[in-house]
């Protein structure tokens, strides 16, 4: 077994605040514990001790940390730090307005548990202020009792305003207008005068208006002049029947190349529908109504076995053997003739359901299942993760996906499956191609997995991370 992994025991010593009798309180704190091997002997050697402060005992964002004190000396089982020293952060940067303090060791892989309360010591650090009263010397300060006459000066020489602070105890006030406390545009006096369509907004009431054309009231294409002939491209044959309309040929540019669109309600010939029945609707074709034509679009109505249905594709006959397109009925029902290809403009994309997320997030956090309603969906919670391997973790909120299935209304998009950008944390470790991840504690991050625990794993890192915290590529894989 790694020699890392042996460090299990822990005997905490005491947790230390080096103070003195001088003017100014260090902002360090000093820490002693009895590291032990599972046998019970006490450790020696070099170790990375990682170490933070908690606001409980389980999960939550540091109040301090983490550092990491490189390479400490560990003689006959006694760990001994300083937090402040080594290049780690005052502790008066130390977030003291939670209730409780806990810490948190880490001795190379191994993070020792359960973290361990601090009981008082950090919060002297607040007695710096007290010695300074805010920055300033006490003798500083004025006593009441230095000054005798405080009282007369203040009742006899200052003026009422001084200390009600209102307009109406002020003497040698202005007279001001009535328009300066209304505000209503009618108290002011030599008003311009306004035209008429300053207050009724009409444009009618507008003078010197332009004449427009008559396209500018109508919309119509009719009404343009100097129309475009289309003549060239628009040709009519055939004559409509009561239940029909003409067929109508547009020609295009190149020779020979035409479409024609029509009714096809047994007019004009040719136009007939699928196989059993006639069709009963608008078809598009390109080639000659009436021959060997390849339909391009029909909307039927009644095709003898499913009614309201809509053909996009190509074949001889629209619904025959020969047909190869997207086909969608009336009921909802969709067909496809060949391959689904999503996102086509993305460098890569993913599929994921739309879930109800109870608070705000954003694309890569990772989130959990809080809470899951059968019967109403909506009213089940998912949030972001906030402690390490987190079975309920449920995966990462995603805005490259292919393919988004269930409502929109109130729910954020989560892959599960394909390539997605995750948020992770290297502090926890340093992060390679291949690693699988799971959630950390830092909320909606995600970070290494090294234990295997079944249900926690939700994807493999596609790229490497360390430092801080950052956004990579990850393949989607639950575990």
């Amino acid at each position: 077994m790694d020699t890392k992994r042996r460090m299990l025991a822990v005997v905490i010593i005491g947790l230390l605040l080096f103070s003195s009798m001088a003017a100014a309180v260090p902002m360090e704190v000093g820490y002693v514990a009895e590291l032990r091997s599972p046998n019970g002997l006490p450790f020696s050697g070099t170790m990375d001790v990682t170490v933070a402060l908690y606001p409980d005992a389980m999960s939550g964002v540091p109040n301090w940390g983490p550092h990491t004190f490189d390479d400490l000396d560990i003689e006959g089982g006694r760990l001994e730090f300083v937090l402040g020293q080594g290049g780690s952060a005052p502790v008066d940067s130390m977030d003291l307005s939670t209730t409780e303090l806990w810490l948190e060791i880490q001795v190379g892989d191994d993070v020792l548990t359960p973290r361990q309360k601090i009981v008082a010591v950090p919060y002297t650090v607040l007695a710096s202020d007290a010695e300074r009263l805010g920055g300033l010397d006490a003798a500083e300060y004025l006593i009441p009792s230095d000054l005798p006459g405080l009282g007369v000066l203040f009742s006899t020489s200052v003026a009422q305003v001084a200390f009600s602070g209102a307009y109406g105890d002020l003497t040698g006030k202005p007279a001001l207008a009535t328009v300066a406390t209304s505000g209503n545009y009618n108290d002011l006096s030599n008003k311009p005068a306004l035209a008429t369509v300053a207050t009724s907004g009409n444009y009618n009431d507008l003078s010197n208006k332009p004449a427009l054309a008559a396209v500018a009231t109508s919309g119509n294409y009719n009404d343009l002049s100097n129309k475009p002939d289309l003549s060239q491209y628009l040709t009519t044959s055939g004559s409509p029947a009561a239940t029909s309309i003409a067929t109508t040929t547009l020609n295009l540019p190149k020779s020979g190349s035409t479409v024609s669109f029509g009714y096809c309600g047994g007019l004009p010939t040719g136009w007939s529908g699928s196989t059993g029945g006639s069709t009963d609707g608008f078809c598009m074709k390109n080639g000659t109504p009436g021959g060997d034509a390849e339909t391009l679009f029909l909307m039927s109505y009644d095709n003898g076995d499913t009614n309201e249905s809509v053909y996009i594709g190509g074949g001889a006959m629209c619904c025959g053997p020969s047909w190869q397109g997207f086909r969608i009925f009336g009921n909802g029902t969709a067909l496809l003739s060949g391959s689904l290809s999503t996102n086509q403009g993305a460098l890569f994309s993913d599929m994921a359901e739309n879930v109800p997320v109870v608070e705000k997030v954003e694309p890569g956090d990772v989130v959990r299942i809080e809470r899951v309603d059968q019967k109403n969906f909506n009213n089940s919670r998912f949030s972001k993760t906030t402690r390490a391997y987190d079975k309920t973790a449920f995966g990462v909120v995603s805005d490259t996906f292919g393919l988004a299935m269930g409502p929109t209304q109130n729910r954020s998009p989560v892959a599960l499956a394909g390539i997605v950008k995750v948020k992770v944390d290297p502090r926890q470790g340093k992060i390679e191609p291949g690693d699988l991840l799971t959630s950390s504690p830092t909320p909606g991050h995600a970070m290494k997995a090294t234990q295997d625990i079944p249900g926690t794993v939700f994807g493999k890192a596609m790229e490497g991370a360390e430092g801080n915290p950052q956004v990579i590529l990850m393949l989607v894989m639950h575990r």
